[in-house]
């Protein structure tokens, strides 16, 4: 298992969490939950079934433009969906140890 889908599930965990400890307008902590939910089962989904990772990516981006497609002001709540979607964004992006090579016979 790959760090990088740990910290997915964390970012989902802290995103679904943060919903009711980041004050913001009902559907604002909605969509923060409901992300947070998907980003936290994809990332465990992700760690059997590598190809999932794109599925967290596009969870990231959604994440990440939800404060401009949305236009939501520039709060605590909007900050957060940007940063932890920045963040998930990263780990979905970040290789793993398979993908790097290690273990392939040029690489020895």
């Amino acid at each position: 298992m790959s760090i990088s889908r740990w910290v997915n599930v964390v970012a989902g965990a802290w995103l679904f969490l943060s919903a009711w400890l980041i004050p913001a307008p009902p559907w604002e902590d909605a969509n923060q939950g409901l992300l947070g939910i998907a980003i936290f089962l994809i990332a465990f989904l992700t760690m059997a079934y590598p190809r999932l990772r794109l599925a967290s990516l596009a969870l990231g981006l959604w994440a990440a433009s939800t404060p401009f497609a949305l236009a939501l002001t520039a709060g605590p709540a909007a900050i957060n969906l940007l940063v932890t979607g920045l963040v998930v964004i990263a780990a979905s992006a970040w290789p793993t140890h398979r993908q790097l090579g290690h273990g392939h016979p040029a690489h020895r």
